[in-house]
Order: structure tokens, then C-alpha cells, then sequence
């Protein structure tokens, strides 16, 4: 999975070109996005039942539907938190930011101002991007990857453990009916 942070000014055109990503790359690669509206105190429609939940204290409201899910949480969460959201949720090749500068990802800047840490691409014409980005998923797809995560926070793995999680999990999986392929989603939770 590639995370990739889009950045840059108000009306600079990020979430042109993340539709334009997503609409240029979604037919081969599944791809989600979160967004971080630090300005906005209210997402959730104000007089609509998920809203109501939420302000007669409800800590979490999802709401679903044909075609369409909301989740509204009366709270703001770090983007770690968002990601495990959506990797519990779903497989994704990639995952694009809006927002969310503290964090520590790689970053495609958008328009004028400071270049920020992460920074790999600048953003110059939308084909130049997408190709950017295109290259970055073959990349990271031919990769053997583990990614481990304690209460929601990642683990960086190389070396030794990371070929012993790898290793043991797909060689005990692989024995298993149906576990001959895709990716693998373990979960443990630990005895108190």
C-alpha cells in the first residue's frame, strides 16, 4: 500500500488533482483518500438522524445506504487512526492525504508557498503526475510488504523480523483452503 500526502495553498488545485488521480488510476488500482478539514466543526448534516445520534451522545454514528456510507465520530482523529479505518475496511493500493501537514509521509506539493518535509514531486501538469504516481504503485506492488501495527500505530520492520512475520504467515496461510493468494489480514489481540 502507498500512502502519498497531496499539500498546498487554499484554491491551489489539490483536490482537482486527486480527482483526476483517482479518476486516472481507479480503474487499475484501488484507491481511497482522506481529507483533513481542520476549519469545518461539523461535517455530519445538522438535523439529519446520524447527527442527531451524534449530539444526543453517541461516541460514533454509521450510516448506510444504496451505494453510499458515512461514519461521523463527534471527534478529530490522527491520521493513523484514519488509516487503520480504512485498512480495516478495505485492501487499498493507495491511499492520498489531503491535509494532515504534521504528519510524516511522502508529499506531492501543489502551487505556491514552503516546500514541506516529504516532499517528492512538485506538481507541475496533471499526465506528469499521474505518470509519477503510476510508477510509484508499480513500484511498491512488486515489493513483498508486512506492515505491523500495535493499537493502531505502526511498527517499522526490516531485516530479520520482517522476514520471519513474512515468511512464517505466508507459509502457515499458504496451507490453508483459500489461502493460496491475496493479501493477508491478521489480528491479535493479546490476552489481558
Amino acid at each position: 500500500m502507498l500512502i502519498i500526502g497531496i499539500y498546498g495553498p487554499s484554491n491551489s488545485g489539490k483536490t482537482t488533482l486527486i480527482e483526476v488521480i483517482c479518476r486516472e488510476l481507479g480503474g487499475e488500482y484501488g484507491i481511497a483518500v482522506i481529507k483533513h478539514a481542520p476549519d469545518h466543526n461539523e461535517l455530519d448534516v445538522s438535523g439529519k438522524d446520524s447527527h442527531r445520534y451524534i449530539v444526543s451522545g453517541a461516541e460514533a454514528a454509521l450510516v448506510s445506504g444504496d451505494g453510499a456510507s458515512l461514519l461521523s465520530i463527534p471527534s478529530s482523529l490522527p491520521l493513523d487512526r484514519c488509516l487503520g479505518l480504512l485498512r480495516y475496511i478495505g485492501t487499498w493500493d493507495l491511499i492520498l492525504v489531503e491535509g494532515f501537514t504534521d504528519s510524516n509521509i511522502p508529499r506531492i506539493k501543489v502551487g505556491e508557498g514552503e516546500e514541506r518535509r516529504g516532499t517528492m514531486l512538485l506538481h507541475q501538469d496533471e499526465k506528469g503526475t499521474v505518470e509519477f504516481v503510476r510508477e510509484k504503485l508499480q513500484n511498491a506492488s512488486s515489493q513483498p510488504r508486512v506492515e505491523l501495527e500495535i493499537d493502531g500505530k505502526a511498527l517499522p520492520l526490516s531485516g530479520f523480523p520482517l522476514q520471519v512475520i513474512e515468511n512464517t504467515v505466508n507459509g502457515l496461510v499458504s496451507t490453508l483452503k483459500g489461502g493460496e493468494r491475496g493479501e493477508i489480514r491478521l489480528v491479535v489481540r493479546r490476552s489481558q
